[in-house]
């Protein structure tokens, strides 16, 4: 009973490590990835695609490695059952890929899984086994013409969708404006403004970086404040055990010039 309630725990704890970061961020009046729903300037549709990956690969699993699979482990011993040995993050390894279309008047953005863990196989006669495989769930927020259209998807690919009313979103030259990021920077060719190390908000040590589009009014959110396109916190604090960093970065930004109407019809993600 004590193993699996540490399973159990591990598995909501891992969860809400890996959103720490976004949370943090929110704390900020800015958004991570979820938080607000973006637009850009009328007259141009942008696509934003971005990862989010621990750093190292193996941080966010530590825990897990040093508490129910070691306890599991020496339980196995005395039972005289054979361990399987803990695995290794795969090559490339990321929790989330997030692609955010916005015309400015529409947009949407879907957020998909990338992989899913499994404690609870974590018993000697199951050999500790801790899984770590691909993941098939999604969620998509749509506004367009007036209503909200919210995806989900487990990993078995069934959808629901739920509809309300919204708003107008609508961003203009003036949106987004910040003027303490001021630092230039490039991350995988996206050109972006930063806050300088000397910010207050870096104080802390948490969050460790944050940085916006280089021109204003272009990726904001309907707050009127700009997307965030970059930031790495540290979602287990300045806990010794655990080093590592969540980073949320850009993996590309283009217009869309073909077939972007489509990307703001809920029959693109639903079916």
């Amino acid at each position: 009973m004590q193993l699996k309630a540490m399973r159990e725990m591990l598995n909501s704890k891992l969860i809400l490590m890996m959103s720490m970061a976004g949370l943090v961020l929110a704390g900020c009046g800015q958004s991570a990835s979820s938080a607000g729903e973006p637009t850009a300037a009328a007259g141009n549709t942008y696509e934003l695609v971005q990862l989010v990956r621990p750093e190292p690969a193996d941080g966010p699993f530590q825990v897990v490695k040093e508490t129910a699979y070691k306890m599991c482990s020496m339980m196995a011993e005395l039972k005289h059952l054979p361990v399987k040995p803990f695995p290794n993050p795969p090559a490339g390894y990321a929790t989330e890929r997030i692609t955010v279309v916005t015309d400015g008047k529409s947009f949407v953005r879907k957020s998909e899984s990338l992989y899913s863990t499994d404690t609870s196989t974590i018993t000697p006669e199951n050999g500790c086994e801790y899984k770590i495989s691909p993941s098939k769930a999604y969620s998509v927020t749509l506004l367009h013409g007036g209503k909200q259209i919210d995806i989900s998807a487990a990993d078995d690919g069934k959808a629901t969708v739920d509809t309300t009313d919204a708003g107008t979103y609508t961003a203009s030259s003036t949106s987004g404006k910040a003027s303490d990021f001021s630092e230039q920077r490039t991350v995988n060719g996206v050109n972006l403004r930063c806050w300088p190390k000397s910010h207050p908000m870096l104080a802390n040590g948490l969050l460790l970086d944050m940085c916006i589009y280089e021109k204003d009014g272009v990726l904001v959110e309907s707050n009127q404040q700009p997307i965030t396109l970059y930031s790495k916190a540290r979602p287990a604090g300045k806990d010794p055990r655990f080093p590592y960093v969540v980073i949320t970065e850009p993996v590309s930004l283009r217009q869309v010039t073909d077939g972007a109407a489509k990307r703001f019809q809920a029959e693109s993600y639903s079916q």
